[in-house]
């Protein structure tokens, strides 16, 4: 994950079934809104998988 922003915290979480979702919860500790972007690592390079802008003070979980 990149940002700009200092007070972003995140946690992924691998599913124990391959076939299920990955879960990445983000949280903005900040007191202003934060843009993010999320990218994946593969084999053939970088990704990303979704530009997203967070409000402050809020907690976002995503699903991949």
């Amino acid at each position: 994950m990149t940002t700009g922003w200092p007070f972003l915290q995140v946690g992924a979480f691998k599913p124990a079934n391959p076939e299920d979702d990955h879960t990445i919860v983000i949280l903005n500790e900040a007191d202003d809104e934060a843009n993010f972007a999320l990218d994946v690592v593969m084999d053939g390079g970088k990704e990303v998988v979704m530009k997203y802008t967070i409000k402050e003070h809020t907690i976002q979980t995503v699903l991949i």
